[in-house]
Order: structure tokens, then sequence, then C-alpha cells
């Protein structure tokens, strides 16, 4: 590993140095901010694939417009409006696992600007992101297999969260204050949240810089469920004619009560406390006719869980986990298309006082063809070839067609993914659940082929999904000879199929007033909705994941507008998951925009539902909130 990231990062600068070929224009294409690791760097506008509806593949996108229409806070609240997304929530404020179209939570990779946020402890804490919501510019679902772009991981999508350029000046400061109105039974207080954030952003010469700070304290919702988090973001930037240069790095710190979240009963006063810092550079420059880009990534987490807050002695989990690597990717465009290529390198390490102390590295090399055959076709065929010493050579194929007629874009995706299981799943062990360190790698494939039309003030789509993972892992009882029928075992299952149908209708009104001369108008409205199927539904062992996943889910929203500073959204969900009933949960949000003014008002799960979105876990039922945010600088230029 140290080999490969030496000669990578060698080979990166050595051609800095020798780099003649000035940029193409930066900001037309958004260096740095792309969605895909290659085919996002174009050096030639005469193949745009800067714009999202040129690729052959489901993509849904939350805009930072879209999210400040939603009665959110954070990067985990606003994920659970994504169509075909499950946030699977122990709290909405503290942690949570993500599933797309039925995968399991550690199936969908989540990244940082294509800078991944990999825990080779447990998916269970890659929501645990040094990030804050509003720094956030759009957030990207990949769906389907992505492992051409990713690598291992990507099994069934990728989430990548694209931050805010840093090159505006700005200063802004926030503040929210949340309550159900209820108290603790215990302490006699009333459930309440509050949450500080300052951020600003300032150039210094060639270079521009941003930072922010939040704050987060809340006694919860119920008893044990409060959550203190400090959070510290930064990203920097540097440009000029010929080459760009960006780095970042993060921290957050999360404690939580963690009752029912892993051994109900006997977790009442259980508390968890989840350290996350990463740190991250990238780099862009041209030698000629290829467009270069390395970077380098590195993420340290710890986690420390305690059964019984006021005994630790009776049972405590130590675990401290790194994961970091390098990578170099490359584009050369010709007269038809662009040919992407490149490789990385990563390694995963961890000490534990239960799962022991390991290593292991995963190397990567990916070479792909983006051929436009004419203005109306577009095709991606690639393939990514991952290799370990611990595991054998695979390959990971995919193909990407786009054909667009006028508004009508017709579109086909089918790739190959893998997961590496996790060092829970292959060694963990306590009185109710025992690793299984003969587990074998997930290998996936997916195909997905819908048909979308978009007009300048609506939007439909329609999509239908397959997906088969042969040897997926599940913790299961009942299922393996010789282990106790008591104790929760991880198994590779065998072969695991879903599909499902989604459909996404939506529509924006600015010009559309109800009345003429009124000043009520709508701004937004939309549908969209998935239906899942899974042969594991009716199996006859016990499940601990799998089978809580979703059969159904809808979201419709509703934004219009009273006056010119007013505007409000309302929003519905609705849940079936497998062996519960049915959810409907309903939000609301008004704000008000008066210069460098925004107040708003939130009600979330207005109809006061009790629901559950992960094991035993109650969620909050009806919550309020108030936030003010005061922008002090705001340079748009």
């Amino acid at each position: 590993m140290k080999q490969l990231s030496f000669s990578v990062l060698a080979f990166a600068f050595f051609s800095v140095l020798n780099a003649q070929e000035k940029l193409p224009n930066i900001s037309s294409i958004n260096i740095g901010d792309t969605l895909f690791s290659t085919l996002e760097i174009i050096p030639e506008k005469r193949i745009n694939a800067s714009n999202l509806q040129d690729f052959g593949s489901n993509l849904t996108i939350l805009s930072k417009a879209d999210i400040a229409q939603l009665p959110v806070t954070t990067i985990q609240e606003a994920l659970q409006y994504m169509s075909g997304l499950d946030v699977r929530a122990r709290n909405l404020t503290a942690q949570g696992d993500v599933s797309l179209w039925g995968s399991t939570f550690e199936q969908v990779l989540i990244l940082i600007d294509g800078i991944p946020m990999r825990d080779p402890q447990t998916g269970h804490h890659q929501l645990n992101l040094p990030i804050d919501l509003s720094q956030v510019q759009s957030i990207q679902l990949i769906k389907g297999a992505a492992a051409r772009m990713y690598g291992a991981g990507a099994l069934a999508g990728a989430i990548n969260i694209i931050t805010q350029d840093p090159g505006k000046v700005k200063a802004s400061i926030q503040s929210f204050w949340g309550t159900n109105g209820q108290t603790d039974s215990i302490s006699g207080e009333t459930y309440i949240s509050n949450q500080q954030l300052v951020s600003i952003g300032f150039r210094a010469g060639a270079t521009s810089h941003s930072f922010s700070f939040r704050r987060l304290h809340s006694n919860g919702y119920d008893i044990n469920t409060g959550v203190d988090q400090q959070n510290l973001f930064y990203r920097g930037k540097w440009q000029n004619e010929k080459a760009a240069f960006h780095w970042m790095g993060g921290y957050l710190n999360n404690q939580f009560g963690a009752k029912n979240f892993y051994a109900p009963p006997y977790d009442a006063t259980a508390i968890e406390r989840v350290n996350t810092s990463f740190a991250g550079a990238s780099g862009y420059f041209n030698t000629g006719k290829i467009l270069w880009s390395p970077r380098v990534y590195y993420r340290y987490n710890t986690d420390d869980y305690t059964l019984v807050a006021l005994q630790p002695e009776i049972y405590r989990n130590q675990h401290y986990s790194t994961s970091g690597g390098a990578e170099i990717n490359g584009n050369w465009a010709h007269k038809k298309g662009i040919i992407g290529f490149g490789m990385d390198g990563r390694g995963d390490w961890i000490r534990s006082n239960n799962l022991g102390k390991h290593e292991r590295f995963l190397y990567c090399a990916y070479l792909e063809e983006r051929w436009m055959p004419s203005e109306n076709l577009n095709v991606t065929a690639g393939v990514n070839m991952q290799t370990s010493p611990s595991y054998s050579t695979k390959f990971f194929p995919s193909l990407n067609v786009l054909f667009k007629q006028n508004k009508v874009h017709f579109f086909i995706h089918s790739g190959a993914g893998s997961r590496l299981p996790s060092y829970t799943d292959l060694y963990y062990s306590d009185y109710s659940n025992l690793g299984n360190p003969n587990l074998t790698t997930e290998y996936g494939w997916s195909a997905e082929t819908g048909v979308r039309y978009q007009a300048k003030y609506f939007k439909f789509q329609m999509t239908y999904f397959y997906r088969r993972v042969n040897n997926q892992i599940d913790f299961t009882k009942g299922y393996e000879t010789g282990i106790s029928p008591s104790v929760w075992y991880p198994v590779n299952i065998g072969l695991a199929q879903t599909a499902g149908t989604e459909w996404q209708l939506s529509g924006t009104g600015l010009d559309w007033n109800i009345l003429q001369n009124s000043f009520f108008s709508i701004t937004q409205w939309g549908l969209r909705s998935n239906f899942l199927k899974s042969n594991l539904a009716n199996s006859e062992y016990i499940s601990k994941y799998v089978y809580n996943q979703l059969n159904q889910q809808h979201i419709a929203f509703l934004g219009f507008r009273t006056g010119n500073y007013v505007q409000h959204q309302i929003t519905y969900r609705g849940l079936e998951r497998a062996g519960q009933e049915f959810q409907h949960l309903l939000d609301w949000r008004t704000s008000i925009q008066i210069r460098n003014w925004n107040f708003f008002a939130d009600i979330a799960n207005i109809t006061n539902q009790l629901y559950s979105l992960s094991g035993d876990v109650q969620m909050p039922r009806r919550w309020y909130q108030l936030g003010v945010q005061f922008q002090l600088l705001n340079d748009v230029r």
C-alpha cells in the first residue's frame, strides 16, 4: 500500500511540474464538484458531461434549493426525502443506516466530493459525517452498482455529497431550537434540542477558504435519546490557468444515548461516543490531451460503546479504525468521445478490544470509454478490476446507454459491484452475537431501464430495476447448524434478488398563480413512488437486517408562496416495511426571507404517529422547531 501510494503521488507531482497546457474553463465544468470521478472532468465542451441528464443511469439529485424547503437540519434527515433511499434511523440526529432499493445498509457507499467515507468496522457509522448541511451544495444519489466508478462498497449504489465552492466571500450565523413539549419522567426536564452554526468564507491571494463550526445539544425526545455533537469542517482551493488543487478536512464528536440500539431490553441506559475525522486532497491538471486528477484521502474513526452507562465494567467495546488511500484518474478526449482510466489503492486497519487487530489492502484499476456516435446516442462501457492479497482478483463491467429524442430520454444501465465483509461481520463477539471469519465477499449485479421526460416546468421518470447478490451477508438465527439458535451469526445466505419499479413526477410553477393578481402561487410539487419485491421476504430463518426493507415508499410534496417573502412546503412520506404496518408521516416548513435574514418554523410528524425505522427504536412523535439564519456577507461574484 505504501509503495503504491508513493508511486501515485510521485507521478502526479512529476506531471504537474511538466504540465504545459492550460486547463479548460474550470468554472464551466465544476472541477472539484463533480458527480463522477472520471467522466465529469471534460476537457472539451463538445461533450458536456457536466449535464447530468446526459448519463444513461438512474440519478436523484437533491439541490440546495430543494433542501432549504425541507423541515430538516442535518444530512441524515435530508436523505429521508430521496426517492428509493431508506434511512433506517435510530435517532434522527445521532445514527442511521442507509439502504437503496432494498439493499443492506453496507452495500451503499457514501462520499464527500468523491472522497469515500468507508468504515471498515461497521456500516452503522457511515453517516457519522464531519460536515454540516449548510455546507452542502447538492446530494447526488447514483442508483445501481457503481463499482466501475468507485470500486468496492458501491454494490447497490453511491451517495455523493457535494460541498459548496469555497471561492465566495461570505459569513453567516444560524441557530435552531426544537421540542416535542413533553418532559423526561426521571429528570423532569422538557425535551429540547438546540444547535448553532457559524460559517465563514474568504479569499487570500490565489486561494479560497471556508470554515464551519456546528454545535448540537439535545436531551432527546424520550428517555436516554439525548445527543451532543461538535462538528468542524474546512475546505480550501487554489487554482491558476494550468492547474487546480482542492483540499478539505473535518472532525465530528458524536455522543448519544443508545437505548434499544443493539441489545434491547438490556441496553436501556447504553451510551455511545463516535469520533470521526477525515482529510482529503485532489488536483487537476492538463498535460496536453490528457486531463489528470490525483487524489489522496484519510479517515479515522473511534467507537466507544458502554452497555450500562454507570457500570462500564459490565460490558464495553472500544474500536479504533483507519481507512486511507490514493488514486489517480485520467481522461483523454477524442473526436467521438472520451477514454477514462485510472488506478487506486486503499488500506483498512482496526484495533479493538473485541474485534482484535487486523489490516487489509485492496487495489483497483479501471478503463472506460464514453462514445457518442450521434447527438442522440450516448454509450459508456467500462470495467473495474479489484485485487487483494486476501481476496481473489475480480472484474466488474458496466454499460450505460442513453438515447435522446427531443425531450424524451431512454436509458439502460447494467453493472456489477462488490462489498467486503466488515470487521464486525468477521470478528464481533458478545453474549448474543458471534462473528464468522470464514465469510466471503459479496458480489452483485444490477440493471435498470427507464424513460424520462423533462420540459421547462415538468419532469416525469419511470424505472424498472433488478439486482441479484451472490454470497449476501446477513446476521441470522437458526440458519447455520452447530450454532446456538439464540445467537446472531453472520453467514453468506446465498442468492438475494430484488426487483421493483420507481415513478417520479414533479413540476415547478413559478409563474403559475391560482388567482390572477393573487399573493398565493404554487412553486413546486411532486410525487415519487417505489415498489420492491425480494425473494428473501418469505425465508424461514430469522434475519437481523434484511427483512426490515421497504416494500413500498411514497413521497409527495407541495410548495407554495404567500406574498413575496413567505414560502411553505408540506411533505408526505408513506412507508411500508416488511413485517410492519403502513406508516404515514406528514411534515411542514414555513420560511420567511427578508434581506439577510431567514426565519423558519417546522412541524415534523404532524399526525403524531408512533413509528420505528430500525428495530425497536421508537422515533420522535410530533416535533416543533424554530430557526433563524443571518447572512453577514454574501459575495455572489
